[in-house]
């Protein structure tokens, strides 16, 4: 979702635009006089049409108006008597959900309010000169740059056509004011951009003691630098144009914009900007951080690395500079936070959502009763019953329905249309779903564009599935990357050893094994996996990526995926897996949950049950290879580079990192105790693995 209204961009568009404004033109709150307008009755076309915005609700065809037009021509006074209409209406819609809402900024403003509203933007005219338009725009500044709440606020004006009692059933809007005298407090207004400047003076008149470069070079430092970001075809790395993690009524011009919105005349705007800044410097301040009091909306390290390219063309030769203009580019555009593709999931208006699938409803006619006449919103029927939708239900997500018997059709009702069923997406958003423990991008990005209300491509049956409630996601899946990967549902054991408060989700501990097995014991045999929670049920689920080609070892036959296993423990990995597999408590590594791949790699799968602290588990890949090289696991030495990567694990950062993800203390003391028990038998001069492996019986004084 763009973080604006596509009428917004088209403005952003044009490379001399005014001042833009946002927010709600109105709502149903109770306002000051104690009146509520009824935004479904309200007719905001001409509004959204050729509205216009003026200061104060004064207006042409107001008295206030016409006695300050006659006071203005009595005093020669040379305002113009139009300058009280400071801009024009860009567009106004309304929202009453969250579906309706088709920007970031909008989403921001539905949950502050959770209420109808009148949402829009409106340009003023201060880019052409306009005196009332520039002040206004002024004042919108100094509060926007302040991080204080704007005090310039909205009110629409027009005819009200029915009135009930305090209600103001049905309205006529023919214009907004701006106003710092709202009646409605709830009518918020927010900065988008301000108006983009041309350039007169040339960069040229920079202070030479400031900026200086050689005098072989004909062109400017800051032009150069410019015409060298207008080549950047993925602009959005380079600069921080909006991040998704900021708030929609934050982001202003270039963090508005996200990747796909960016084009040649936005640039242009902001190339225009940033020229702008140089050429009002007064050479007294530092210009870092003159360029960042300038552009506040731009990130702190595009400006860090900006300066120090202007810097780095001192003295330099022209050859010099260009290569070093294509570093600096190279450095920036890759050192920016990256962002997750947009979801194209918006719903049809008027769809209503029922046992987790979009309804386009169909409708019934009441033909009994009071309400002879009456139509109603019908979104389901079965054997027995029709579900109809309550009269002030409003479209979004999970309605509520009253059932009614299908042997009063006929009688009391008969049916108009039948509903229809629509195949729309329900989506897992990176951000917006992800959990706290999804340290990564690759996490986010993993979990990002799940649809969960679609079937799985595939279903393999394991004993999670036997598990697994209704209305739980299972199965592999596509995500907004079109990479496939397993999706688990969360199960609680009653039976955990550790008790029910110190219990975890199982797809809490798949993410909770991968995050350790990358961040504390430095190995890449745990396929990436991300927790995320599920858009309507809040449900945790896991995520695991698919490992390409990957298969089991077949060790009674002559299987070349045996081999792997041969490269693996030569290499040491053998060892360190099952020392990490003990550490961690897991006691489910049978031969189904290990794989290996053509990459000559053992991963492992499915660690859901990790904490599960046993004596005398010994990891199927170990007793596999040992199979096949016909060897016993107590003849086995401790590989030497295992042992040493053992040694220099940190039982305290062991702790630090398990604390971090809520592990009880009880659970986490024993994979400490575990990993300083293989130490502490090492470091006495024990090199078997198997008596590494079961260290900690010794000094729990089990032997």
């Amino acid at each position: 979702m763009s973080s604006f209204h596509k009428k917004i961009q088209e403005v952003l568009s044009f490379a001399n635009h005014g001042t833009i404004l946002d927010g709600c033109f109105a709502s149903e709150a109770i306002d000051s006089s104690g009146e509520i307008l009824d935004i479904k009755g309200a007719d905001i076309s001409s509004l959204d049409q050729d509205g216009i915005a003026n200061s104060e609700h004064i207006n042409p065809d107001h008295q206030t108006f016409k006695e300050v037009k006659t006071f203005l021509e009595s005093s020669s006074k040379s305002d113009s008597q139009w300058g009280t209409v400071v801009g024009r209406v860009i567009f106004a819609k309304k929202i009453f959900s969250e579906s309706d809402c088709e920007s970031e900024r909008e989403i921001k403003l539905w949950k502050k309010l959770e209420l109808p509203f009148v949402y829009g933007a409106i340009e003023l005219f201060d880019s052409e000169g306009h005196k009332n338009a520039n002040e206004l725009a002024a004042i919108v500044r100094h509060y926007h740059k302040r991080g204080l709440p704007v005090v310039t606020r909205y009110s629409i004006e027009g005819n009200t056509v029915l009135r009930d009692g305090n209600h103001l059933v049905k309205t006529i809007c023919r214009r907004v004011a701006v106003t710092i005298k709202p009646c409605n407090k709830s009518s918020v207004s927010s900065l988008v951009s301000e108006q983009s400047e041309e350039i007169t003076k040339k960069e040229s008149e920079l202070s030479s003691n400031e900026m200086e470069y050689d005098s072989f070079v004909n062109i400017s430092p800051i032009e150069l630098i410019l015409e060298g970001l207008s080549d950047i075809k993925e602009l959005n790395k380079a600069l921080s144009l909006g991040s998704s993690s900021a708030m929609p009524d934050t982001l202003t011009q270039g963090s508005a914009l996200q990747a796909q919105d960016m084009d040649v005349k936005k640039m242009a705007v902001l190339k225009n900007q940033i020229k702008a800044a140089v050429r009002d410097w007064n050479k007294s301040e530092d210009f870092k951080v003159f360029l960042k009091h300038r552009l506040p909306e731009i990130d702190d390290s595009f400006i860090e690395k900006f300066t120090e390219m202007i810097h780095d063309f001192k003295f330099k030769k022209s050859e010099d500079l260009f290569q070093i203009l294509k570093s600096s580019i190279e450095t920036i555009r890759q050192e920016m936070p990256q962002q997750l593709p947009e979801l194209n999931d918006k719903k049809p208006p008027g769809t209503f959502k029922f046992q987790n699938k979009h309804v386009k409803p169909g409708e019934i006619q009441l033909t009994e009763g009071p309400f002879t006449g009456s139509k109603l919103k019908m979104v389901h029927e079965d054997d027995n019953h029709v579900y109809i939708v309550p009269f002030r239900s409003g479209a979004s997500d999970e309605v509520k329905v009253n059932k009614i018997n299908k042997k009063l059709e006929g009688k009391h009702f008969q049916t108009v249309s039948l509903p229809e069923k629509l195949d729309i997406p329900n989506f897992v958003h990176g951000e917006k779903h992800s959990s706290d423990i999804n340290h990564d991008f690759d996490q986010k990005e993993l979990i990002h564009g799940l649809d969960v209300d679609s079937p799985p491509h595939f279903k393999p049956w394991t004993s999670t599935e036997a598990r697994s409630k209704p209305g739980q996601v299972y199965g592999w899946f596509k995500n907004a990357k079109q990479d496939n990967v397993f999706v688990k549902p969360s199960i609680k054991y009653p039976h955990d050893e550790h008790g029910e408060d110190k219990a975890l989700t199982t797809a809490k501990r798949e993410v909770v094994f991968y995050n350790l097995s990358k961040n504390f014991f430095g190995l890449n045999n745990v396929p990436k996996a991300a927790l995320f929670e599920h858009p309507d049920t809040k449900e945790e689920h896991s995520v695991q990526e698919i490992i390409p080609e990957a298969n089991h070892v077949k060790r009674n036959t002559n299987d070349l995926n045996s081999n792997i296993l041969h490269i693996e423990n030569d290499s040491g990995n053998l060892h360190k897996m099952a020392i990490m597999d003990s550490i961690m408590g897991n006691m489910d590594r049978n031969r189904t949950n290990y794989i290996v791949s053509p990459q000559n790699k053992v991963h492992l799968v499915d660690n859901a049950l990790i904490f599960n602290y046993k004596d005398d588990f010994i990891p199927s890949y170990l007793t596999d290879y040992n199979k096949i090289s016909k060897q016993t696991l107590h003849e086995t030495a401790l590989h030497p580079g295992a042992k040493q990567w053992m040694m220099n694990l940190d039982p305290f950062e062991l702790k630090r990192q398990l604390d971090t993800y809520g592990i009880h203390q009880d659970v986490s003391s024993n994979a400490v105790k575990r990993l300083v028990s293989m130490q502490s038998d090492a470091i006495v001069g024990e090199n078997k693995l198997d008596k590494i492996l079961f260290s900690h019986k010794k000094f729990e004084g089990q032997q």
